[in-house]
Protein backbone atom coordinates (compact mmCIF):
# COMPACT_ATOMS: atom_id res chain seq x y z
CA UNK A 1 0.00 0.00 0.00
CA UNK A 2 1.38 3.14 -0.86
CA UNK A 3 2.06 5.95 1.72
CA UNK A 4 -0.55 8.14 -1.00
CA UNK A 5 -3.07 6.13 -1.01
CA UNK A 6 -6.29 7.95 0.28
CA UNK A 7 -7.35 4.69 2.49
CA UNK A 8 -4.13 4.42 3.96
CA UNK A 9 -4.30 8.93 5.17
CA UNK A 10 -7.71 8.42 6.45
CA UNK A 11 -6.68 5.39 8.52
CA UNK A 12 -3.51 7.45 9.77
CA UNK A 13 -5.91 10.20 10.89
CA UNK A 14 -8.69 7.77 12.77
CA UNK A 15 -5.88 6.39 14.00
CA UNK A 16 -3.80 9.82 15.07
CA UNK A 17 -7.34 11.41 16.72
CA UNK A 18 -7.70 7.68 18.92
CA UNK A 19 -4.57 7.73 19.97
CA UNK A 20 -4.68 11.81 21.62
CA UNK A 21 -7.66 10.44 23.53
CA UNK A 22 -6.02 7.89 25.18
CA UNK A 23 -4.33 8.20 28.36
CA UNK A 24 -0.10 8.18 29.07
CA UNK A 25 -0.16 5.01 30.20
CA UNK A 26 -2.46 3.34 27.11
CA UNK A 27 -0.23 5.86 24.64
CA UNK A 28 2.98 4.17 26.50
CA UNK A 29 1.67 0.56 25.99
CA UNK A 30 0.45 1.67 22.28
CA UNK A 31 3.91 2.75 21.48
CA UNK A 32 5.48 -0.36 23.09
CA UNK A 33 3.22 -2.36 20.70
CA UNK A 34 4.25 -0.64 17.58
CA UNK A 35 8.19 -0.68 17.97
CA UNK A 36 7.86 -4.75 19.26
CA UNK A 37 6.37 -4.76 15.66
CA UNK A 38 8.78 -2.55 14.12
CA UNK A 39 11.46 -4.13 11.93
CA UNK A 40 15.30 -2.25 11.66
CA UNK A 41 14.24 0.05 9.22
CA UNK A 42 11.91 1.55 11.23
CA UNK A 43 13.97 1.38 14.23
CA UNK A 44 16.90 3.20 12.58
CA UNK A 45 14.53 6.05 11.29
CA UNK A 46 12.76 6.45 15.32
CA UNK A 47 16.59 6.69 16.39
CA UNK A 48 17.45 9.16 13.58
CA UNK A 49 14.34 11.67 14.40
CA UNK A 50 13.52 11.34 18.14
CA UNK A 51 16.39 13.17 19.50
CA UNK A 52 15.61 16.11 17.08
CA UNK A 53 12.02 15.79 18.78
CA UNK A 54 13.15 15.51 22.25
CA UNK A 55 16.21 17.71 22.18
CA UNK A 56 15.70 21.66 22.25
CA UNK A 57 19.17 23.92 22.53
CA UNK A 58 17.22 26.38 23.54
CA UNK A 59 20.34 28.71 23.54
CA UNK A 60 20.37 28.62 20.02
CA UNK A 61 17.13 29.20 19.73
CA UNK A 62 16.40 32.22 22.05
CA UNK A 63 17.07 35.92 20.67
CA UNK A 64 20.65 37.81 21.50
CA UNK A 65 18.63 40.20 23.87
CA UNK A 66 17.16 37.30 25.51
CA UNK A 67 20.51 35.53 25.81
CA UNK A 68 21.94 38.50 27.49
CA UNK A 69 20.00 37.58 30.30
CA UNK A 70 20.63 34.54 30.60
CA UNK A 71 24.70 34.48 30.26
CA UNK A 72 24.77 37.30 32.62
CA UNK A 73 23.77 35.31 35.50
CA UNK A 74 26.68 32.59 34.67
CA UNK A 75 30.12 33.67 36.56
CA UNK A 76 32.81 33.69 34.43
CA UNK A 77 33.71 29.88 35.13
CA UNK A 78 30.90 28.62 34.25
CA UNK A 79 30.72 30.58 31.40
CA UNK A 80 34.04 28.93 29.61
CA UNK A 81 32.46 25.53 30.31
CA UNK A 82 29.76 26.29 28.91
CA UNK A 83 31.73 27.31 25.68
CA UNK A 84 33.56 23.77 25.62
CA UNK A 85 29.70 22.32 24.90
CA UNK A 86 29.77 22.67 21.53
CA UNK A 87 30.73 25.08 18.35
CA UNK A 88 27.60 26.73 18.50
CA UNK A 89 27.81 27.27 21.74
CA UNK A 90 31.84 28.45 21.94
CA UNK A 91 30.59 31.08 18.92
CA UNK A 92 27.82 32.10 21.11
CA UNK A 93 29.61 32.39 24.36
CA UNK A 94 33.16 33.90 22.43
CA UNK A 95 30.61 36.36 20.75
CA UNK A 96 28.13 38.15 24.11
CA UNK A 97 30.80 40.82 24.30
CA UNK A 98 28.40 42.77 27.11
CA UNK A 99 27.95 39.56 29.11
CA UNK A 100 32.00 39.28 29.11
CA UNK A 101 32.98 43.09 29.96
CA UNK A 102 30.28 43.30 33.31
CA UNK A 103 32.25 40.17 34.23
CA UNK A 104 36.11 41.66 33.64
CA UNK A 105 34.89 44.52 35.38
CA UNK A 106 33.24 42.88 38.32
CA UNK A 107 36.04 40.47 38.97
CA UNK A 108 38.02 43.64 39.30
CA UNK A 109 39.89 44.96 35.89
CA UNK A 110 40.43 48.51 35.66
CA UNK A 111 37.16 50.50 34.78
CA UNK A 112 37.17 50.02 30.14
CA UNK A 113 34.51 51.91 28.06
CA UNK A 114 32.52 48.61 25.93
CA UNK A 115 32.49 48.22 22.65
CA UNK A 116 31.03 44.90 21.20
CA UNK A 117 34.43 44.29 19.03
CA UNK A 118 37.06 43.40 22.27
CA UNK A 119 34.88 40.64 23.04
CA UNK A 120 38.19 38.41 22.88
CA UNK A 121 40.31 41.41 25.01
CA UNK A 122 37.53 40.67 27.73
CA UNK A 123 38.11 37.36 28.24
CA UNK A 124 41.89 37.21 28.22
CA UNK A 125 41.49 40.06 31.24
CA UNK A 126 39.32 38.06 32.89
CA UNK A 127 41.61 35.07 32.73
CA UNK A 128 44.59 36.90 34.00
CA UNK A 129 43.09 38.32 36.82
CA UNK A 130 41.95 34.99 37.84
CA UNK A 131 45.28 34.02 37.47
CA UNK A 132 46.98 36.60 39.35
CA UNK A 133 44.30 35.79 42.17
CA UNK A 134 45.37 32.24 42.10
CA UNK A 135 49.19 32.61 42.01
CA UNK A 136 48.82 35.32 45.09
CA UNK A 137 47.27 32.35 47.00
CA UNK A 138 50.32 30.32 46.44
CA UNK A 139 52.98 33.25 46.39
CA UNK A 140 54.09 32.53 43.14
CA UNK A 141 53.93 36.36 42.22
CA UNK A 142 55.02 37.97 45.76
CA UNK A 143 58.81 38.20 46.57
CA UNK A 144 59.38 37.78 50.93
CA UNK A 145 61.91 39.40 52.29
CA UNK A 146 63.02 40.25 56.00
CA UNK A 147 64.96 43.00 56.78
CA UNK A 148 67.38 42.59 60.20
CA UNK A 149 69.17 45.53 61.28
CA UNK A 150 67.04 46.51 64.87
CA UNK A 151 68.45 45.06 67.68
CA UNK A 152 65.05 44.48 69.90
CA UNK A 153 61.20 43.94 69.13
CA UNK A 154 59.99 46.22 66.12
CA UNK A 155 56.75 48.32 67.04
CA UNK A 156 55.70 50.57 64.15
CA UNK A 157 56.21 50.51 60.56
CA UNK A 158 54.83 52.60 57.52
CA UNK A 159 55.53 52.52 53.92
CA UNK A 160 56.02 55.10 51.41
CA UNK A 161 57.26 55.89 48.08
CA UNK A 162 59.17 53.08 47.69
CA UNK A 163 60.78 53.40 51.34
CA UNK A 164 59.98 51.49 54.57
CA UNK A 165 60.61 53.67 58.22
CA UNK A 166 60.76 50.89 61.19
CA UNK A 167 60.53 52.01 64.98
CA UNK A 168 61.90 49.92 67.55
CA UNK A 169 61.97 49.20 71.25
CA UNK A 170 65.78 49.20 70.55
CA UNK A 171 65.21 53.30 70.24
CA UNK A 172 65.88 53.53 66.97
CA UNK A 173 63.97 54.52 63.73
CA UNK A 174 65.47 52.98 60.44
CA UNK A 175 64.68 53.64 56.90
CA UNK A 176 64.53 50.66 54.04
CA UNK A 177 64.72 50.93 50.43
CA UNK A 178 61.69 48.78 49.96
CA UNK A 179 62.79 46.64 46.85
CA UNK A 180 66.62 46.34 47.69
CA UNK A 181 66.10 45.56 51.24
CA UNK A 182 68.87 48.25 51.79
CA UNK A 183 68.98 50.14 55.23
CA UNK A 184 69.25 53.91 53.93
CA UNK A 185 69.50 55.57 57.18
CA UNK A 186 69.22 55.22 61.32
CA UNK A 187 68.54 57.77 64.04
CA UNK A 188 68.51 57.00 67.65
CA UNK A 189 65.13 57.95 68.92
CA UNK A 190 62.99 56.78 71.85
CA UNK A 191 60.27 53.93 72.27
CA UNK A 192 57.86 54.10 68.81
CA UNK A 193 53.92 53.86 68.92
CA UNK A 194 53.74 54.99 65.90
CA UNK A 195 55.63 57.19 63.12
CA UNK A 196 55.13 59.42 60.07
CA UNK A 197 57.87 60.25 57.44
CA UNK A 198 58.49 62.02 54.23
CA UNK A 199 62.56 62.44 52.22
CA UNK A 200 63.39 64.59 55.03
CA UNK A 201 61.75 63.65 58.53
CA UNK A 202 60.62 61.49 60.57
CA UNK A 203 57.83 61.89 63.06
CA UNK A 204 57.31 59.70 66.27
CA UNK A 205 54.53 59.09 68.84
CA UNK A 206 56.04 57.35 71.56
CA UNK A 207 55.03 54.84 74.98
CA UNK A 208 57.14 57.67 76.99
CA UNK A 209 53.94 60.49 76.21
CA UNK A 210 56.43 62.52 73.55
CA UNK A 211 56.40 63.35 70.45
CA UNK A 212 59.17 64.53 68.53
CA UNK A 213 60.46 65.28 64.93
CA UNK A 214 63.94 63.53 63.71
CA UNK A 215 66.15 64.85 60.84
CA UNK A 216 67.02 62.05 58.47
CA UNK A 217 70.02 63.26 56.73
CA UNK A 218 71.44 64.36 60.25
CA UNK A 219 69.93 62.37 62.94
CA UNK A 220 69.31 64.91 65.00
CA UNK A 221 65.87 65.49 66.76
CA UNK A 222 64.28 69.02 65.27
CA UNK A 223 61.70 69.07 68.28
CA UNK A 224 60.06 67.62 70.57
CA UNK A 225 56.07 67.69 72.06
CA UNK A 226 55.30 67.22 75.26
CA UNK A 227 51.61 67.69 76.67
CA UNK A 228 50.20 64.20 76.84
CA UNK A 229 50.23 62.14 79.88
CA UNK A 230 49.60 58.54 78.77
CA UNK A 231 51.03 56.65 75.43
CA UNK A 232 50.20 58.48 72.01
CA UNK A 233 49.34 55.93 70.25
CA UNK A 234 48.86 57.46 66.53
CA UNK A 235 50.24 60.33 65.10
CA UNK A 236 49.57 62.56 61.95
CA UNK A 237 51.37 65.37 59.68
CA UNK A 238 49.57 67.61 57.43
CA UNK A 239 50.70 67.40 53.82
CA UNK A 240 52.29 71.04 54.29
CA UNK A 241 54.43 69.59 57.56
CA UNK A 242 52.36 73.11 59.27
CA UNK A 243 49.98 71.01 61.61
CA UNK A 244 50.65 67.54 63.72
CA UNK A 245 47.97 65.35 65.13
CA UNK A 246 48.07 63.07 67.98
CA UNK A 247 45.39 60.80 69.94
CA UNK A 248 46.41 59.13 73.31
CA UNK A 249 45.62 56.20 75.85
CA UNK A 250 45.06 59.31 78.14
CA UNK A 251 41.65 59.51 76.10
CA UNK A 252 42.59 63.05 74.69
CA UNK A 253 43.39 64.57 70.67
CA UNK A 254 45.65 67.28 70.51
CA UNK A 255 46.32 69.71 67.67
CA UNK A 256 49.90 71.21 67.08
CA UNK A 257 50.84 74.02 64.99
CA UNK A 258 54.50 74.18 62.91
CA UNK A 259 54.06 77.43 61.75
CA UNK A 260 56.45 79.48 64.26
CA UNK A 261 59.94 78.12 64.76
CA UNK A 262 58.86 75.68 67.78
CA UNK A 263 55.91 73.75 68.37
CA UNK A 264 52.70 75.48 69.30
CA UNK A 265 49.75 73.35 71.04
CA UNK A 266 46.20 74.83 69.25
CA UNK A 267 43.86 72.55 71.05
CA UNK A 268 43.35 69.78 73.39
CA UNK A 269 40.37 67.90 72.86
CA UNK A 270 39.31 65.66 75.64
CA UNK A 271 35.75 64.33 77.52
CA UNK A 272 35.04 63.16 74.33
CA UNK A 273 36.48 60.14 73.75
CA UNK A 274 35.65 57.08 76.59
CA UNK A 275 38.38 54.95 75.02
CA UNK A 276 41.77 54.98 74.38
CA UNK A 277 42.15 57.30 71.02
CA UNK A 278 43.61 54.86 68.78
CA UNK A 279 43.90 56.75 65.74
CA UNK A 280 44.19 60.39 63.98
CA UNK A 281 43.52 61.23 60.45
CA UNK A 282 43.74 65.13 58.69
CA UNK A 283 41.21 64.69 56.10
CA UNK A 284 40.36 66.86 53.21
CA UNK A 285 36.89 67.69 51.76
CA UNK A 286 35.99 68.32 47.73
CA UNK A 287 39.56 68.33 47.27
CA UNK A 288 40.75 71.56 49.16
CA UNK A 289 42.66 71.75 52.26
CA UNK A 290 44.05 74.64 54.07
CA UNK A 291 46.04 73.78 57.24
CA UNK A 292 45.78 77.28 58.70
CA UNK A 293 42.26 77.85 59.19
CA UNK A 294 39.47 75.06 57.82
CA UNK A 295 40.97 71.85 58.38
CA UNK A 296 39.01 69.04 59.13
CA UNK A 297 40.47 65.90 60.89
CA UNK A 298 39.30 62.41 62.30
CA UNK A 299 39.84 60.57 65.81
CA UNK A 300 38.76 56.94 66.52
CA UNK A 301 38.68 55.00 69.57
CA UNK A 302 37.27 51.42 69.89
CA UNK A 303 33.53 52.82 70.29
CA UNK A 304 33.30 56.37 68.56
CA UNK A 305 34.00 58.17 65.80
CA UNK A 306 34.40 62.19 65.43
CA UNK A 307 35.13 64.22 62.89
CA UNK A 308 36.24 67.74 63.05
CA UNK A 309 36.53 70.92 61.50
CA UNK A 310 39.00 74.26 62.59
CA UNK A 311 36.51 77.14 61.98
CA UNK A 312 39.33 79.32 62.39
CA UNK A 313 42.46 79.01 64.62
CA UNK A 314 42.02 77.99 68.23
CA UNK A 315 37.98 77.11 67.32
CA UNK A 316 37.38 73.61 66.65
CA UNK A 317 34.03 72.25 65.55
CA UNK A 318 32.79 68.53 66.03
CA UNK A 319 30.69 68.31 62.52
CA UNK A 320 30.00 64.52 62.47
CA UNK A 321 29.56 61.77 65.17
CA UNK A 322 29.41 58.28 64.82
CA UNK A 323 29.21 55.79 67.27
CA UNK A 324 29.54 51.50 66.99
CA UNK A 325 26.05 49.90 67.62
CA UNK A 326 25.76 48.05 71.45
CA UNK A 327 27.96 45.06 70.73
CA UNK A 328 29.98 46.27 67.96
CA UNK A 329 33.50 48.23 68.08
CA UNK A 330 35.58 49.94 65.36
CA UNK A 331 38.66 47.69 64.71
CA UNK A 332 39.69 50.27 61.90
CA UNK A 333 39.32 53.56 60.45
CA UNK A 334 41.27 53.99 56.66
CA UNK A 335 40.76 57.68 55.04
CA UNK A 336 39.68 56.47 51.98
CA UNK A 337 39.47 59.42 49.54
CA UNK A 338 39.41 63.27 50.02
CA UNK A 339 35.94 62.87 50.63
CA UNK A 340 34.79 59.60 52.23
CA UNK A 341 36.38 57.09 54.57
CA UNK A 342 36.31 53.64 55.67
CA UNK A 343 35.09 52.00 58.91
CA UNK A 344 35.93 48.39 60.24
CA UNK A 345 33.42 46.98 62.55
CA UNK A 346 33.51 43.92 64.51
CA UNK A 347 30.26 42.98 66.02
CA UNK A 348 29.88 40.41 68.71
CA UNK A 349 26.90 39.20 68.61
CA UNK A 350 27.01 38.14 64.91
CA UNK A 351 31.08 36.75 65.16
CA UNK A 352 31.03 39.01 61.77
CA UNK A 353 32.86 41.88 60.27
CA UNK A 354 31.56 45.16 58.09
CA UNK A 355 33.28 47.42 55.63
CA UNK A 356 30.95 50.87 55.55
CA UNK A 357 32.26 53.47 53.20
CA UNK A 358 31.09 57.26 54.36
CA UNK A 359 30.96 60.34 52.12
CA UNK A 360 31.07 63.15 54.09
CA UNK A 361 30.83 67.20 53.83
CA UNK A 362 30.36 69.73 56.39
CA UNK A 363 26.25 69.48 56.54
CA UNK A 364 25.64 65.72 55.51
CA UNK A 365 27.56 62.12 56.48
CA UNK A 366 26.18 59.67 53.84
CA UNK A 367 26.51 55.79 53.96
CA UNK A 368 27.74 54.90 50.71
CA UNK A 369 28.21 51.20 50.98
CA UNK A 370 27.93 48.53 54.28
CA UNK A 371 29.34 45.39 53.56
CA UNK A 372 29.02 42.35 55.79
CA UNK A 373 32.18 40.07 54.92
CA UNK A 374 31.43 36.95 55.93
CA UNK A 375 32.31 33.51 57.62
CA UNK A 376 35.54 33.29 54.75
CA UNK A 377 37.22 36.73 56.86
CA UNK A 378 38.87 36.00 60.00
CA UNK A 379 37.09 37.06 63.33
CA UNK A 380 37.83 41.04 64.28
CA UNK A 381 39.66 41.71 60.72
CA UNK A 382 41.34 44.67 60.64
CA UNK A 383 41.19 46.68 57.30
CA UNK A 384 44.68 47.79 55.49
CA UNK A 385 43.16 48.75 52.72
CA UNK A 386 40.50 50.03 50.30
CA UNK A 387 39.95 51.51 46.81
CA UNK A 388 37.21 51.10 44.03
CA UNK A 389 37.00 47.35 43.37
CA UNK A 390 39.40 45.19 46.52
CA UNK A 391 39.90 45.57 50.18
CA UNK A 392 43.19 43.98 51.99
CA UNK A 393 42.36 42.50 55.59
CA UNK A 394 44.42 40.79 57.70
CA UNK A 395 42.97 39.28 61.51
CA UNK A 396 43.52 40.77 64.68
CA UNK A 397 44.89 37.86 66.85
CA UNK A 398 46.46 35.10 64.52
CA UNK A 399 47.77 37.39 61.61
CA UNK A 400 49.33 34.99 59.26
CA UNK A 401 47.38 36.07 56.00
CA UNK A 402 46.23 38.73 53.74
CA UNK A 403 42.36 38.24 52.28
CA UNK A 404 41.76 40.06 49.07
CA UNK A 405 38.04 40.97 49.39
CA UNK A 406 36.26 42.35 45.74
CA UNK A 407 34.07 45.00 46.90
CA UNK A 408 31.70 44.46 43.72
CA UNK A 409 31.39 40.64 44.28
CA UNK A 410 31.50 40.97 48.03
CA UNK A 411 33.50 37.87 48.52
CA UNK A 412 37.27 36.94 49.18
CA UNK A 413 38.87 36.31 45.89
CA UNK A 414 42.17 35.00 47.27
CA UNK A 415 44.18 34.76 50.42
CA UNK A 416 47.70 35.15 50.77
CA UNK A 417 49.69 33.30 53.66
CA UNK A 418 52.21 35.30 55.02
CA UNK A 419 54.74 35.00 58.36
CA UNK A 420 52.63 35.41 61.84
CA UNK A 421 52.53 39.06 62.65
CA UNK A 422 52.38 41.51 65.66
CA UNK A 423 48.66 43.58 65.95
CA UNK A 424 48.61 46.88 67.39
CA UNK A 425 45.11 48.66 67.81
CA UNK A 426 45.78 51.56 65.41
CA UNK A 427 47.60 49.25 63.03
CA UNK A 428 50.67 50.43 63.20
CA UNK A 429 52.34 47.65 63.11
CA UNK A 430 51.20 46.74 59.40
CA UNK A 431 51.25 48.89 56.66
CA UNK A 432 50.09 48.33 52.51
CA UNK A 433 52.45 49.19 50.02
CA UNK A 434 51.48 50.34 46.10
CA UNK A 435 47.56 50.69 46.75
CA UNK A 436 47.02 51.49 43.20
CA UNK A 437 45.62 48.18 42.17
CA UNK A 438 43.01 48.48 44.56
CA UNK A 439 40.98 50.59 41.95
CA UNK A 440 41.63 47.61 39.09
CA UNK A 441 43.70 45.38 37.71
CA UNK A 442 45.13 45.54 34.22
CA UNK A 443 45.46 41.94 34.18
CA UNK A 444 49.91 42.38 34.79
CA UNK A 445 51.33 41.57 38.18
CA UNK A 446 51.40 44.96 40.31
CA UNK A 447 54.87 46.42 40.76
CA UNK A 448 56.47 47.46 43.90
CA UNK A 449 55.56 46.14 47.75
CA UNK A 450 52.95 44.74 48.63
CA UNK A 451 52.79 44.32 52.47
CA UNK A 452 55.24 45.08 55.30
CA UNK A 453 54.92 44.63 59.07
CA UNK A 454 56.28 43.58 62.47
CA UNK A 455 56.43 40.15 63.39
CA UNK A 456 55.82 38.38 66.80
CA UNK A 457 58.23 39.45 68.93
CA UNK A 458 60.19 39.88 66.79
CA UNK A 459 63.70 41.95 65.58
CA UNK A 460 63.23 42.12 61.65
CA UNK A 461 60.89 43.49 59.15
CA UNK A 462 58.93 41.54 56.60
CA UNK A 463 58.44 42.68 53.29
CA UNK A 464 56.14 41.48 50.62
CA UNK A 465 57.07 42.49 46.85
CA UNK A 466 55.35 42.00 44.06
CA UNK A 467 57.48 39.75 41.49
CA UNK A 468 57.98 41.47 37.91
Amino acid sequence: MSIKDEGFCTWLHNTVDKFISLSNCQRNEALDTLINASGAEQLTHLADVLPSLIYRDFLVLLPQEIRYHVLKFLDGKSLIRCSQVSPKWNHIINSASKVWWEKMLAIGSVDILYCSKDTSKYIHLYRQITRLFRYCSTKRCIDTRKLTSHESRVMAISYKNGKIASGSDDHTVKIWDAHTGRLLHSINTHTVCDLWFDDKQVYTSSFDCTNACWNIASGSMRHQLVGHTSAIFSIDVADDHSMILTGSSDKSVKLWSLAALQPVLVTTLQHYHREWVTKVKFLTTNGETNYKENVTFASVDKQSCFIWRQISEGEIGRIHTLHSKQGSQYTNFLHHKSDSFALCTWSDSELNTYITIYSFSDDNMIQLQNIKLGPNIPLRAQLLGVGKKFAVLTGSADIDALYVYNLILEKCVTKIPIPPCRSTRNGASLTLGNKEWLNGLDGTIPTGTLFAACPQNDNVCLVLNWKS
